[in-house]
């Protein structure tokens, strides 16, 4: 089990309103990427980022130590109070431009339907900490699910490639043991 990829979040906002909305969008980031076979490695949260950006830069590092994708949510705007992108940018040691091309876009193509929607452009980055996707994503709900859903293939890529880790297939224990059992007995 320790080859499934874990993910921890990063929830941001200048206000309470603001960092209740971040907290809600990881709740369902968490269900997206539950469902695509990652392990919720822990979430953090943070009222008035610009305030304590020394403090935040040191938890997202923190974060990107035990975690394999950390996804930040919230703050990454055009005020000057959204600060998040620029946090990451210092914590980074790769950028991600495929990545934060598609994160900032002002559109996103459902991955489902594969019908464009269009959205507000935001400043979202991606870096590479360590070997740790980074990625930050506003926190309105319908367009960062839209956007990171079309990213999650890429995202296991980055990850497998950095890691050698893989996203499950399926998380339920069953298939979980089975697979490490398979595994083993082929290697043994």
């Amino acid at each position: 089990m320790k080859d499934i990829p874990r993910v921890g979040f990063v929830c941001t906002g200048e206000n309470a309103l603001e960092l209740s909305g971040a907290i809600c969008c990881a709740g369902r980031f968490m269900r997206l990427f539950t469902e695509n076979g990652y392990m919720t490695g822990g979430c953090y949260s943070c009222i008035s980022p610009s305030k304590q950006m020394a403090l935040l830069r040191e938890r997202i590092g923190h974060m990107c130590a035990c975690n394999d994708v950390v996804v930040a949510i919230g703050c990454d705007g055009f005020r000057a109070g959204d600060v998040i992108p620029d946090i990451i940018e210092s914590v980074g040691n790769k950028d991600l431009p495929y990545f934060s091309h598609k994160l900032s876009s002002e559109e996103y193509e459902d991955a489902e339907t594969g019908k464009k929607h269009r959205c507000f452009p935001s400043r979202s980055s991606a870096v590479m900490c360590g070997s740790t996707v980074l990625l930050s994503v506003p926190s309105e709900l319908q367009s960062s699910l839209g956007k990171l859903n079309s990213l999650m293939s890429a995202v296991g890529y980055a990850i497998g490639n950095s890691t050698k880790k893989s996203p499950a297939k399926s998380l339920e224990l069953e298939d979980l043991m089975a697979d490490f059992y398979t595994r083993r007995s082929f290697q043994d």
